[in-house]
């Protein structure tokens, strides 16, 4: 999320904005998973994903939850 947040500064500006929707994300409670990394790779091939993009997907999935991203790229593959 971090890195997400860098970006968008970096593109858009709006500094106080996005630090203060990082500090929202950074306030939920993460629990960790498990992840089959031989499907995340075939999911990126398949859907143009990098792999760090492909593991949030291949995760959302084996959760049956949806995927919210500002990536577009990420959202449509999500759909």
């Amino acid at each position: 999320m971090a890195s997400v947040a860098r970006k968008k500064i970096k593109k858009f500006g709006e500094e106080d904005e996005v630090m203060a929707s990082l500090a929202d994300v950074l306030s939920f409670s993460i629990r960790l998973a498990d992840v089959d990394f031989a499907h995340v790779v075939r999911l990126a091939l398949e859907e143009n994903l990098t792999t760090y993009d492909a593991s949030y997907l291949w995760l959302a999935r084996s959760l049956g939850i949806p995927l919210v991203s500002l990536d577009g790229k990420l959202s449509d593959a999500a759909l």
